[in-house]
């Protein structure tokens, strides 16, 4: 079973229809089939709940939908606590990110799994083996 970590720019286009959609529904679909295995920091689901909840044409009823969709998933939450807060800074030290953005990464790497974004810029800034793009 593949171990991967998410971050909230994939989880995002399930939500909006934009690039690499299609790529990101089918992650969803693994993981409602359980067959994949997928961590992800707790600031996550406030991350996409806060950018669902800011978008000029989203309701109150599109926030409530997808904290539904969100909370049927199988998501792995890493707890939060001073391992995850010591990489997390190691990494946005070392690449210049921010302590959110390193979370992902730090979550990653403490599961030992593979991290998929859809931000190519940051995947391209840290070039670890573990960082993928979507």
């Amino acid at each position: 079973m593949d171990r991967l970590a998410l971050d909230a720019s994939v989880v995002l286009k399930w939500f909006f229809k934009e690039k690499g959609s299609l790529k990101a529904l089918r992650v969803q679909k693994k993981l409602k089939d359980k067959k994949i295995r997928l961590w992800v920091p707790q600031i996550f689901f406030f991350e996409i709940i806060n950018v669902i909840k800011t978008k000029s044409a989203s309701t109150s009823q599109d926030v409530d939908l997808a904290t539904q969709i969100l909370f049927k998933l199988p998501f792995i939450s890493q707890k939060t606590n001073q391992e995850l807060f010591k990489k997390a800074n190691f990494y946005a030290q070392k690449f210049s990110l921010s302590i959110y953005d390193a979370a992902y990464i730090a979550t990653a790497s403490i599961n030992q799994a593979t991290l998929i974004t859809a931000d190519e810029k940051m995947a391209k800034k840290v070039n670890l083996k573990f960082v993928k793009i979507l």
